[in-house]
């Protein structure tokens, strides 16, 4: 049997292999890993088969205007319309068009590979490599966008190819569609795509030996044209949808300022966690092990120019992805579905330069890519696939009472729970997810609830530490028109529903008086400190500060009362009346109290009673 057909042969093998292990937990809950995301895009599809509007969607968790969008919801059209047609449940529907878009993939992956000369031999171990990463098995069958974003950026990028090799109007024309489609399906994984369409310039450029100067400026142009197009209308799109997301009152965290925050975070490139991350879970989730960089950089000198050129290439955008990205990627390893495919093109094309040799290279090849095979089955069927053999019922009990005790066009308030749209998707239930813990008196909350106009309210419910009040979730739950005591309760939850006849809301108790806060500026935890003392800081209460005491090893030191001007306070906390001149400022004397240790204590007193400690830790006293 000739290489080629060994090569297919296995490739088929491991196809088969992909499509029986993603049918493992197909009709279990989409609450297996990052159902948190899962349930966000199924809660979009759910409201979407419901009349919702098809652009300015709904993600009813956030209370009204339900409508918060992220991406261009592209994946989320195309599983409701496979719903509306066929009649399967969303999970099912999503999960199914996940996984075509991931096997669909695998066509513009091969056509690119052919277009960069390598032969079926050469091409057949990129496929290989993708069917059999432990990474790709699992989250290619998952209710997410990914596989969706993935197959647009890689026909982003064959297409890209081709017009580079025959620049016609249609390979432009694609080109664009395919990375427009990408950027505003997931804007994070078209930008890995981005630079390799740049990395091709390079190599046409310099590989190919262009002689024709004005085709090169011809080609630096369309590469300008392509990169740069799918940029501006990915962000006028995340432009309309933060637009639509600020109309909500609880949606000030999603602005594109915030989310650009997350996106990137304050992570140190060079921090020993990232690069720990990097090694041991995102190198084991794409190839099954991290022992293969072995390997990888030691075949990397036997290679001819060009493969070493896209293997290092191919490794570089790996990086580059995950280090842009790095807060996403520390947090959510499913961001690595986005990336992971630069990792496994960089084995594919030290795999191929090896195969394109003789002798001892072409068997070293072959092991190689055997002994990749071999890891990422193992990888899959050790850790991921444990995963999808578990059905995550744990919110099912509180999906039900809510379901039992309310309308279905009612909406919950839920606190203990983030903004998760788990719950909500479980009990098929708009709700108010309220991820700060705010009461029923903040401003915020008041207008969500009076934006709900004729909708009614039809349950509160309180899960995880959220319940620990257990006499403020009552109250709240009062205030809202619901029963004082809870209809259901399990080890998560407990849920408050609508009475049978109303209540007023005068009968609720009054809402307790939060306690005095503040910062102390100075000194601090373990400072050296002398005679005379000054000690600076700021103090806010809702009852007013009446004064601050400072204590020395629980001695009496001294009082002080707010008064100097504090600007910064003012703006964080502008519903103080009294925020503008919060600060306070003192001198204490120290005179006959010994060099050495000492615990230093300042506390806020407030008007209505209330205390608290703004600081209480050692200081070391020296003359």
């Amino acid at each position: 049997m000739t290489l080629n057909r060994t090569l297919l042969l296995i490739f088929i093998v491991l196809v088969l292999h992909s499509l029986f292990a993603m049918t493992t937990g197909w009709d279990h809950t989409i609450m297996d890993q990052h159902g948190f995301r899962q349930a966000q895009t199924a809660i979009t599809i759910e409201y979407l088969l419901k009349g919702g509007p098809w652009f300015a969607y709904e993600t009813p968790v956030l209370g009204p205007p339900w409508s918060i969008p992220f991406e261009f919801p592209l994946y989320q059209w195309i599983v409701a319309i496979t719903v509306l047609i066929f009649r399967i449940p969303i999970d099912q529907a999503g999960r199914l068009i996940s996984a075509l878009f991931f096997y669909a993939s695998l066509a513009p992956l091969y056509f690119l590979l052919r277009r960069l000369g390598l032969t079926t031999a050469q091409r057949l171990p990129f496929l290989i490599l993708m069917v059999s990463s432990p990474l790709y098995i699992f989250w290619s069958r998952t209710v997410m966008i990914e596989s969706c974003a993935l197959f647009f950026g890689i026909l982003y990028l064959a297409t890209a190819a081709k017009y580079l090799d025959q620049p016609r109007l249609r390979y432009a024309v694609l080109t664009l569609l395919g990375g427009s489609l990408a950027a505003l399906v997931k804007i994070t994984t078209f930008c890995g795509f981005a630079v390799c369409v740049l990395w091709l310039l390079v190599a046409d450029r310099y590989f190919c030996k262009r002689s024709d100067n004005q085709r090169g400026r011809t080609h630096l142009i369309y590469v300008a044209f392509a990169v740069m197009s799918p940029f501006c209308i990915g962000y006028a799109w995340s432009l309309f949808a933060e637009a639509q997301r600020l109309l909500n009152p609880l949606a000030d965290f999603l602005s594109l300022k915030a989310l650009n925050e997350f996106n990137f975070g304050t992570v140190n490139r060079l921090s020993a966690p990232l690069w720990t991350v990097l090694w041991s879970r995102s190198l084991k989730d794409v190839l099954g092990t991290n022992l293969l960089v072995l390997p990888l950089a030691v075949g990397v000198p036997f290679l001819r120019r060009e493969e070493r050129f896209m293997c290092c290439l191919s490794a570089a955008t790996f990086l580059v992805v995950q280090l842009t990205f790095a807060n996403l990627y520390v947090l959510h390893n499913y961001y690595q579905y986005a990336n992971g495919v630069f990792l496994i093109a960089a084995l594919g094309f030290c795999i191929a330069g090896l195969l394109r040799l003789d002798g001892i290279a072409k068997v070293l090849g072959l092991i190689l890519l055997g002994t990749s095979v071999v890891f990422g089955l193992y990888q899959y069927q050790t850790s991921f696939h444990r995963v999808q053999e578990i059905n995550n019922l744990s919110l099912q009990p509180t999906a039900d009472a809510i379901q039992r005790n309310s309308k279905a066009d009612d909406a919950v308030i839920v606190y203990g729970m983030d903004w998760s749209s788990e719950l909500p998707y479980a009990s098929h239930r708009r709700a108010i997810m309220v991820r700060d813990g705010a009461p029923p008196e903040d401003p915020r909350m008041q207008r969500v609830v009076a934006n709900l106009a004729n909708r009614r309210l039809g349950a509160l419910v309180a899960c995880l530490t959220a319940r620990s009040d257990t006499s403020e979730v009552p109250r709240r739950a009062c205030v809202y028109g619901l029963e004082e005591v809870p209809k259901f309760e399990d080890a998560i939850c407990s849920v408050y529903v609508a009475p049978s006849h109303p209540k007023p809301a005068a009968s609720c108790p009054p809402p307790p008086i939060p306690p005095p806060f503040g910062s102390l500026d100075g000194p601090t935890s373990g400072s050296k400190i002398t005679d005379p003392l000054v000690v600076v800081g700021w103090a806010l209460s809702e009852a007013g500060v009446e004064q601050i005491a400072i204590y020395l090893d629980g001695r009496p030191l001294d009082t002080v009362k707010p008064g100097i001007r504090r600007p910064d306070v003012q703006k964080a906390y502008p519903q103080f009346r009294d925020s503008l001149d919060a600060g306070f400022q003192t001198t204490v004397s120290l005179a006959g109290i010994d060099q050495g240790t000492h615990i230093l204590r300042v506390e806020v007193q407030a008007n209505d009673g209330g205390r608290h400690d703004l600081a209480s830790f050692p200081v070391l006293l020296t003359k």
